[in-house]
């Protein structure tokens, strides 16, 4: 009688492979759903939208590794991926949008300026930087965040060009000195308020400016931080595992609660512009990427200047850079995007962003 052929068992690496094909697409899913949970029901989620960049490389990394292997598994990264395309523009741009000139243009820079205190050069020096940089791209309306000062008048001196201006800061008694955002605009600020933020020196502010007769709106937002201190790893897994893990605990624990804090800013943020009578520009620090709830809800509506008319990254944090892109400027569905630039200086831990629209 012929001997009955063996059945082919597949090998331990080919299980261990699919195994973790199936894990790392799993997570890239549940970073494609952080976009929907808000973070004060399901915190565990904006994790995996904080982490949406490096889980999708991993995928992309894996699928060329199944395609070498000739793996029957590779379709698994490779369904995962294909939501990625429509994420992608938010991150990357290709080209880059000719620069107009209309009628009613207005030009609109955001910058976390950190405090002056991120550079190599001194807070004074790094204030003159800054100055000089504002002068050279003109915009019409700033809305600096972490704007620090011991002198709340000098902020004229520094900024000549702009006559109109609003200012909210906190005062910290010790060193006697105040932090903040800061709108100044070339066009007359008719109104000013701000949106507090319980238990936090963050806050959104708005200024109501006449450009050629309509009143547009602009939100300086400055959301809840992560807080993460990249020393302070690095000081650790210098040290024992015991250490590293406590610090990684501690870190999620952090991102959890600051994750839920801006939730809740978000949520005031926009039950005010509901009531806001006139067309509104949202732009700042969000402390979030494009993956994220927080993000989404401000864009639901309207444009992100970069996804109009960027070119190349979009990140605008600076040590991580090209990661994580936390800056915005974000627009009425009306407005026309002209150009959109994010200006790699380093007078900051932030990039500067400009935008340059015509209001219609």
């Amino acid at each position: 009688m012929p001997k009955a052929k063996k059945k082919r068992r597949l090998p331990f690496f080919s299980i261990s492979f699919r195994l973790i094909l199936t894990i790392c697409a799993s997570a890239l899913v549940l970073s494609y759903l952080s976009i929907f949970a808000n973070p004060q029901h399901f915190s565990i989620l904006s994790f995996f939208g904080l982490y949406y960049i490096p889980i999708a490389f991993i995928n992309i990394a894996l699928l060329i590794v199944a395609l070498i292997r000739r793996s029957r598994s590779g379709w698994i990264p490779f369904l995962t991926l294909l939501p990625s395309l429509f994420f992608a523009e938010f991150y990357f741009q290709f080209g880059n949008k000719e620069e107009l000139t209309t009628d009613k243009d207005i030009t609109i820079l955001t910058y976390n300026v950190g405090r002056f205190r991120s550079s190599s050069l001194n807070p004074n020096e790094t204030l003159q930087e800054i100055s000089s940089f504002v002068k050279e791209v003109s915009p019409d309306v700033i809305a600096f965040q972490e704007y620090r000062t011991s002198d709340t008048n000098s902020i004229r001196k520094s900024f000549p060009n702009y006559p109109y201006s609003q200012k909210r800061f906190f005062h910290f008694k010790k060193g006697n000195y105040f932090v903040g955002n800061v709108i100044l605009s070339k066009y007359p600020i008719k109104a000013k308020g701000k949106i507090p933020f319980e238990q936090t020196t963050n806050l959104a502010t708005y200024s109501d400016i006449e450009i050629e007769g309509d009143l547009t709106r602009i939100y300086n937002l400055h959301l809840e931080s992560n807080s993460i201190s990249l020393t302070s790893l690095i000081k650790k897994i210098k040290g024992t595992y015991e250490e590293f893990s406590n610090e990684i605990a501690h870190v999620h624990e952090k991102v959890k609660n600051s994750n839920t804090k801006r939730g809740e800013q978000v949520r005031d943020v926009i039950e005010h512009i509901e009531n806001c009578p006139y067309k509104s520009i949202i732009c700042g620090d969000f402390n979030d990427t494009p993956m994220s709830y927080s993000f989404r809800k401000l864009y639901q509506g309207r444009k992100d200047t970069f996804k109009e008319a960027g070119s190349g990254f979009a990140a605008t944090y600076t040590t991580f850079w090209p990661l994580l892109r936390i800056d915005y400027i974000l627009t009425p569905e009306s407005y026309n995007i002209l150009n959109h630039q994010t200006r790699r200086v380093k007078f900051s831990d932030h990039y500067p962003v400009l935008a340059k629209f015509s209001i219609q």
